[in-house]
């Protein structure tokens, strides 16, 4: 194997297995090639069919870099960076697939810009099929808020499950939301609850969050795109606290304050080095195999910061598929 192909393959291998994508680089009489796997509902004809247009979006040409024995070392290592940003973005592709994402969620907090309220707020849930409910507060409810609810069950290899603002966010924010956490019966697996900031494509993300495992204390921490955990807090149970995320310049901070002081912040981990990309804001609950259930209600969400110009269209509301 040729350098220049080694220097793909390190790329390329260490993507398909930091975002679990089933696909193999292989080298042949026509160049190299990407072989997919059939996964979570989609063919290997579909994933090779965007993969081409993905390439291209990350810089890469689709044939620019057949010839991966005739690239130059840093060549090599521009097109290896290309093909895993392209590998990481068919991941998001893979959970939009069979998502079930729904716009028309009421705006239930007490702060908001109208342009923010008019857009109001979306339903994601991976899989689409998953047992999770995602649902607002009738209104005239003394603090109205958004539930997350996912029932007892095996929930397979993952259930992902929440809301996010479907309005942009540009520059310097800060984003903060209390919760309250009802029922709660992790299984074997760990269950994750966190405030997130992402990109559309998700190569950047950020978590604040809490997670449990079954009979184990509460750990509150900071994570970065999953390759960069902090060290864990650890706390007996506590069922209220407050997520709080902030953007200065290239760097991203992550907070928790507990209910018994909800405005001593305490500093989870912090991040420089990033893009001044335009994000979403949401909040999310995933577990795996048999647990639940969980119930989380999250409320009084602030955020401070500029809506970005540029808007993507409105989500729009689709009809629950569990209900077909």
């Amino acid at each position: 194997m040729s350098q220049a192909l080694s220097t793909l393959n390190r790329h390329f291998a260490a993507a398909c297995e930091e975002h679990d994508v089933r696909a193999t680089l292989a080298s042949g009489p026509e160049g190299a090639t990407v072989e997919f796997e059939g996964q979570e509902g989609a063919s290997p004809e579909l994933m090779a069919s965007v993969f081409p247009a993905e390439l291209e979006t990350a810089g890469v040409p689709h044939d620019s870099w057949r010839d991966a024995a005739a690239l130059a070392p840093g060549e090599a290592e521009r097109v290896g960076r290309g093909l895993a940003r392209a590998i990481a973005r068919m991941r998001v592709l893979l959970i939009e697939h069979q998502s079930f994402i729904s716009g028309g969620l009421a705006w239930v907090f007490p702060q908001g810009e109208v342009e923010l309220r008019e857009r109001e707020l979306a339903i994601y849930r991976f899989p689409r099929l998953g047992a999770v409910d995602v649902y607002a507060d009738a209104e005239g409810t003394a603090e109205r808020g958004i539930h997350i609810d996912v029932q007892h069950g095996d929930h397979g290899d993952t259930v992902s499950s929440g809301f996010y603002v479907p309005t942009l966010i540009r520059g310097d924010f800060t984003a903060t939301i209390d919760y309250e956490l009802g029922r709660w019966e992790p299984g074997a697996e760990t269950v994750c609850f966190a405030l997130f900031a992402q990109d559309v494509p998700s190569e950047q993300r950020t978590y604040v969050m809490r997670r449990t495992v079954k009979d184990g204390p509460q750990e509150f921490l900071a994570n970065f795109s999953n390759q960069h955990f902090t060290e864990p807090m650890q706390r007996p149970f506590e069922s209220k606290g407050r997520f709080r995320l902030a953007r200065s310049g290239d760097e991203i901070e992550c907070f928790h304050a507990f209910v018994d002081d909800p405005e001593a912040f305490v500093s989870l981990g912090r991040q420089g080095g990033h893009d001044a990309l335009d994000l979403l804001i949401g909040c999310k609950t995933w577990t795996s195999r048999v647990a639940g259930p969980f119930e989380a209600k999250l409320t009084n969400l602030v955020l401070e910061g500029a809506l970005a110009p540029d808007q993507p269209p409105k989500a729009e509301p689709r009809p629950d598929p569990r209900a077909e």
